[in-house]
């Protein structure tokens, strides 16, 4: 029973971090566009 909790607990932070790293990459990947994009204009 503890192990599956310990588990189970895992998996939620593992998908919480996943989730943040993606927030993280999408908002870099965004900023990387802006920056190409006023760039480009200029």
């Amino acid at each position: 029973m503890y192990i599956i909790k310990s588990t189970f607990i895992d998996r939620k932070v593992i998908n919480a971090y996943h989730l943040i790293m993606l927030n993280i990459n999408l908002h870099n990947i965004i900023g990387i566009r802006k920056k190409l994009q006023t760039t480009a204009l200029k």
